[in-house]
């Protein structure tokens, strides 16, 4: 493994592991917030898109819809999506942005890095 393949793994897996930690983070704040009653959730995704708002590189599009700054890829969230499987999308998306240089059989490599990244974290974490 080449010293720069070696350095865009270590940086996709700490890059994810980071936004992981901020989606949980911003979900359980949302739980938090409605044990307070400043904060009315109908159902189980509201936390998620609560932790989206405060997502930096994320534009929210719709109640339920967000944007990708740079990339401009959109990521809908629906009643019975998890907070794991739109980490997913969120990793692949950000990924995806910040490998675009790198050739496409490692980009693709990457990506399932990101993916496994947000996997271990949820099940050590969530």
């Amino acid at each position: 493994m080449g010293i720069m393949k070696w350095f865009y793994k270590k940086m996709v897996r700490s890059n994810t592991r980071g936004m992981c930690r901020v989606l949980l983070m911003g979900f359980n704040n949302a739980r938090d917030e409605e044990k307070k009653g400043r904060f009315v959730s109908k159902h189980h995704s509201d936390y998620i898109v609560f932790a989206m708002q405060g997502r930096s590189g994320w534009t929210q599009i719709d109640d339920c819809k967000f944007k990708h700054d740079k990339t401009g890829s959109e990521i809908t969230i629906s009643t019975d999506d998890s907070l794991i499987k739109v980490a997913k999308e969120v990793a692949w998306t950000e990924t995806w942005y910040s490998v675009n240089d790198t050739p496409r059989d490692e980009r693709h490599e990457l990506l399932r890095e990101s993916e496994e990244a947000v996997e271990e974290y949820f099940n050590k974490n969530g």
